[in-house]
């Protein structure tokens, strides 16, 4: 769908400062006023009026007030309330007090509380002090 069968169908305003549409997805998002709306091409609303949103393979993850939530497709709330946070296809990481914590779908915890690190499939590094590691 394009942005005017979204708005001919009802899904999207016609006044709107900004928009991306995840055809691959079926969703799109756009911003009014600062404020950001995520849906699916359905009607099924992921998150309205929040300050910032995106769309994952899996997922979602919306910030209010400075913080963010990270929600799989499901409902599933894998975090809320942190600094920052990215979900992956098969884990999830997140940072509260500039520290990062890396955890699988399954709520298993890989690293905690470390500087820095980077998941990809079934691969993960990390930093602690400045040291790499890989698991």
């Amino acid at each position: 769908m394009n942005k005017q069968e979204l708005m001919v169908k009802g899904l999207m305003p016609e006044k709107i400062d900004w928009h991306r549409i995840y055809k691959n997805k079926n969703a799109f998002e756009y911003r009014i006023c600062d404020k950001y709306t995520l849906k699916f091409f359905d009607g099924t609303t992921l998150c309205k009026d929040v300050d910032w949103c995106f769309l994952y393979k899996n997922g979602f993850s919306y910030k209010i007030n400075d913080k963010y939530t990270l929600k799989l497709l499901d409902g599933t709330i894998l975090c809320e309330g942190v600094e920052d946070c990215y979900l992956y296809n098969n884990g999830f990481e997140y940072e509260i007090n500039g520290k990062y914590t890396l955890k699988r779908l399954d709520g298993t915890v890989l690293c905690k509380n470390i500087d820095e690190y980077y998941l990809q499939s079934k691969f993960f590094e990390y930093d602690i002090n400045g040291k790499r590691t890989s698991n």
